[in-house]
């Protein structure tokens, strides 16, 4: 029992590690993107919105040509 818990408590702690690599890498990309003024295209639900470099970003948004765009609600294609 005491094994089965351990295992448990050991995967609990590698899907947190995953999760927070994920979401340092997901702000790198974003980081580069906004330092180097790739274009980035702003998606959803199938249709582009915008298109543009980034003007800023926080960990919730994005700013391209004036517009806020949350991240947890579109997504960016990086070009």
């Amino acid at each position: 029992m005491a094994s089965k818990i351990g295992l448990s408590l050991i995967v609990v702690m590698i899907i947190a590690i995953l999760a927070t690599a994920r979401a340092y890498l997901k702000h790198r990309a974003f980081e580069n993107a906004f330092q180097r003024q790739l274009p980035v295209e702003v998606w959803q639900d199938g249709e582009m919105h915008d298109r543009g470099p980034i003007e800023r970003h926080t960990h919730d948004e994005v700013v391209i040509n004036g517009m806020h765009y949350r991240k947890q609600a579109f997504e960016f294609r990086i070009k």
